[in-house]
């Protein structure tokens, strides 16, 4: 078992539970505000096998893709007592390769995006030997401009844009100084 005392009621808590040998399991937790609750138990939280995965990125021509982003989260882990399963990013191995360590045996979604491309999102069963492929789409562009109501353009306001599922990792942009 274990415990971890100081946590407040209405604020995310990102929890990560790290064993040699295993999975890293990345999960957030909020406790509800108003909650007459002082103890939340999470249950079991199973740490997987690990492995690792090499995600390779390329665009509409085939080229590789080095300012990529590429995020993947356990699709087999259910969510729990609240927990939501965080989304873990690659590191960038260079001539469009991405890199996972440490990640979790089972499903796992896939989700790479850059700039200048759309975005594309696989569902990929762990372990595997040869690295994945992702092709990535050519992009098209959303416009627009945040002003305050009185006609103020608002610098720095943070645009999300998320695919079909809520729950899929979202694209962001901030505004210009002209809004």
């Amino acid at each position: 078992r274990f415990s971890i005392d100081g946590v407040q009621a209405g604020i995310a808590l990102q929890i990560e539970i790290d064993h040699a040998g295993c999975a890293v399991a990345k999960l957030r937790l909020e406790l509800p505000v108003g909650s007459d609750e002082r103890l939340e138990d999470l249950g079991d939280i199973v740490l997987r096998s690990a492995t690792s995965l090499v995600v390779r990125v390329v665009g509409p021509d085939d080229q590789a893709v080095e300012e990529a982003k590429v995020l993947a989260r356990d699709e087999d882990r259910a969510s729990q007592a609240g927990l939501e399963i965080v989304w873990q990013e690659a590191s960038a191995r260079g001539g469009g390769e991405y890199v996972f360590e440490r990640i979790g045996c089972g499903r796992s979604t896939v989700f790479a995006s850059a700039p200048g491309h759309g975005w594309a999102r696989e569902s990929i069963p762990l372990p595997r030997a040869d690295p994945y492929l992702i092709q990535l789409t050519e992009s098209a562009r959303i416009n627009g401009t945040v002003r305050t109501n009185d006609e103020r353009p608002i610098e720095g306001a943070r645009i999300t844009a998320r695919a079909r599922y809520e729950d899929e990792a979202p694209i962001e942009s901030r505004t210009d100084p002209s809004g």
